[in-house]
């Protein structure tokens, strides 16, 4: 399991002193989002880094940054557009006609500044062996980025973990809730009758068709055990996903077993609520409503860490 935040650095120096840089973010995406950023003369580079990015990552929004630091010997150097500084020069000269201005000469620092003028100007194209370094800097930062992601998934597990224990205490009180219930239902309904009885009004005979038949009802609406199994059969799985365990081998899969894990839990997480809010519809104890409150407290919090998993 990992997290889908995380950070990841990595910087080579060649033997003319220069650097390379690369250091790559990730943050929750509900999809895979890479933006790459690099100088404009490794702009060819970055559909192979983008393939080397989504080798590794499946969720998230990645931002992913690639430097070059300049070694004393710098490749670089200025050009000066003189063709460009006169036509700028005759621009300002009548756009000052134009204003009326008297001035027809301008300070050389304004022409300096004019856009384009002064440039920097980088002649280097990628050597095989510059390429090499850009990606192999790309892959050291990624597998940093890994490792953080690796590390925080482990508090995420663990933390996941601790709350379906805490979910498996409050299902199997409900589970034993659900046994005592069709005894619980008839005690509480025969007290009513001794009440009415013993108020002088007459209660329904044992014999009563109808009255039976209202009491399997009630206990019907009350039956909560088809939800609990279907809790306990999600439980289940939640377990073995967040633990790794291994699943058996199938010639078919379903969808949600070939999609990333995190998208797995949440889906599985919407169905651990479903079943719990199902249970409380049919809750006919203040005991069962306090212990369903408690669960889709737990299984909320289970949502809210799972939106970190990759």
């Amino acid at each position: 399991m990992k997290s889908m935040t995380g950070y990841g650095r990595s910087r080579k120096t060649s033997a003319a002193k220069s650097q390379t840089e690369a250091w790559v973010r990730s943050v929750n995406g509900r999809f895979l989002e890479i933006r790459v950023h690099l100088p404009r003369e490794w702009a060819e580079l970055e559909p192979e880094i983008r393939t080397l990015a989504q080798g590794v990552l499946s969720r998230g929004t990645v931002d992913l940054h690639v430097n070059r630091v300049r070694g004393l010997e710098s490749v670089a150097r200025v050009e000066i557009d003189e063709r460009l500084a006169k036509e700028w020069t005759k621009a300002l000269q009548k756009l000052a006609k134009a204003t009326g201005s008297e001035t027809t000469t301008f300070p050389f620092d304004v022409i300096a500044r004019a856009p384009d003028v002064i440039r920097v100007v980088n002649d280097v194209e990628l050597t095989s062996g510059e390429k090499t370094k850009v990606l192999l800097t790309v892959k050291e930062a990624l597998s940093a980025l890994e490792i953080e992601k690796s590390r925080e998934g482990q508090s995420i597990r663990e933390e996941l973990l601790s709350l379906l224990d805490q979910l498996d205490n409050a299902v199997a009180k409900v589970s034993r809730l659900a046994t005592e219930a069709p005894d619980d239902l008839r005690s509480r309904l025969k007290t009513r009758m001794d009440r009415l009885e013993s108020s002088g009004l007459q209660p329904p005979g044992a014999d009563d068709t109808r009255f039976h038949q209202e009491i399997a009802i009630l206990i019907d609406r009350g039956d909560i055990r088809e939800e609990i199994a279907r809790l306990a059969a999600h439980l289940k799985v939640y377990r073995e996903l967040t633990t790794g365990a291994p699943k058996p081998k199938s010639s078919t899969k379903a969808a949600s077993e070939t999609a990333p894990i995190g998208k797995t839990l949440d889906f599985y997480a919407q169905e651990l609520l479903r079943e719990v809010n199902t249970v409380g519809s049919k809750s006919q104890t203040s005991e069962l409503t306090r212990l369903v409150v408690e669960a889709k407290t737990l299984v909320e919090k289970i949502r809210e860490q799972v939106q970190n998993v990759e």
